[in-house]
């Protein structure tokens, strides 16, 4: 072997600092009012969504253009590249992006319901009037662009990773929330997993389950083709946009965020990408969406984690599930392989549950058991914190 390939193979430690610390210490955590308990249970009840099914929709493919072979150009092959060098994240990376795709801003209408989205305006404002009522304004609201990135040390862009996709719920900031209070970038490194995270950012701070652009067949596609781009741009190798394109998705909704869980598993193009779904006290409705998915996807997994705001939910998609003979568990298993099914009742507040519900740090603990995934190169071995 000549000496420029080996060193062709030799890994390079040279990757940008993050963009911020990711520090989680009670102490810097900001103030947040708790959930109105009272307030989220009418909200779900009169979201009239129960029994909803989205249609699946398969994105069909583009054919190819038949080039004319009478005036065909001649081909100038390029000599062939050295192999590119691998590097791997020394440190851990966390960066608020925006958006061209991004859920908001967003100028359409609200799936089965007529009129606009901005269904109110006043002094040349327009705002969105939920089914309960409740007055939120574009400018203050719909405007965020920007999602939550986050690369692990020890990332390995060669190696077999997923893309865990997080759908918030009522009530968030990305950084005073997703960031700070949940600690999903904490998660992703304490995992030891090779994984990397994406978490886009829907109504701002208000008690709406609206997602926007994404409830358009495609569109949430569209968020991940340039998800891909920046996450390859943000380890400084954006030849490797491939790579992230090709990865596993694992979508988890938090509490309200299953509307847009539903919808990316449902219509959002990712068929053949998505490994799991996780859902996080978050089974208010779409049951018909989440059922139909569990009996097409035979080789993906289902894990709906509960308090007492969504037993009633759990309960009643353990009795289709019984009624089709589909197994499931009570438990998560030591490994999470293909077609597991599992519901798991957690007893803790709701407001804490991304962060203490079965286990301390779930979603770390749920991307430990993925098999196939559990070693990066400076992993250390996975304890509770």
């Amino acid at each position: 072997m000549l000496a420029q390939d080996i060193l062709a193979t030799v890994i390079s430690c040279a990757v940008g600092v993050a963009a911020f610390s990711t520090r989680s210490h009670a102490d810097d955590l900001p103030n947040y009012a708790p959930t109105d308990r009272a307030a989220l249970t009418q909200l779900f009840e009169a979201a009239n969504d129960w029994q909803t099914t989205i249609e699946f929709v398969v994105p069909k493919p583009k054919l190819a253009v038949r080039p004319n072979r009478q005036h065909a150009p001649r081909l100038d092959v390029p000599k062939p590249k050295l192999a590119q060098r691998l590097r791997l994240t020394r440190t851990a990376i966390t960066h608020l992006a925006a958006f061209k795709a991004s859920p908001f801003p967003y100028d359409g209408t609200v799936p089965d319901a007529e009129g606009p989205f901005f269904n109110h305006e006043a002094e040349g404002r327009r705002a969105h009037v939920t089914r309960t009522g409740r007055v939120y304004w574009e400018d203050e609201t719909y405007n965020e662009r920007r999602s939550l990135l986050h690369v692990p040390k020890g990332f390995n862009p060669n190696a077999p990773a997923v893309m865990v996709v997080y759908f918030h719920g009522h009530g968030a900031k990305l950084r005073r929330d997703t960031l700070k209070r949940q600690r999903l970038p904490q998660q992703i490194t304490t995992s030891g997993v090779n994984a990397v995270l994406v978490a886009p950012h829907f109504a701002h701070d208000a008690r709406d389950s609206s997602i926007g652009n994404f409830w358009r067949p495609g569109a949430f596609r569209d968020y991940l083709d340039e998800a891909s781009e920046q996450l390859a741009r943000l380890i400084g190798q954006p030849s490797l946009v491939d790579r992230f394109d090709k990865m596993p998705i694992i979508l988890i909704g938090y509490s309200g965020g299953y509307v847009a869980t539903a919808f990316a598993a449902a219509q959002g193009g990712i068929n053949d990408r998505l490994r799991g779904i996780v859902l996080l006290d978050g089974l208010y409705g779409q049951l018909g969406t989440f059922s139909k998915w569990i009996k097409r996807n035979e080789t993906g997994f289902f894990i709906s984690a509960y308090t007492h705001s969504t037993r009633r939910g759990n309960n009643r998609l353990r009795e289709i599930l019984t009624e089709r003979g589909a197994p499931y568990l009570a438990d998560l298993p030591a490994q999470l392989s293909p077609g597991t099914i599992a519901f798991i009742s957690a007893p803790v507040p709701h407001d804490d549950f991304v962060t203490n519900a079965w286990a301390r740090y779930p979603i770390a603990d749920i991307l430990y058991r993925l098999p196939d995934l559990n070693s990066t190169v400076w992993r250390t071995p996975y304890t509770a914190p």
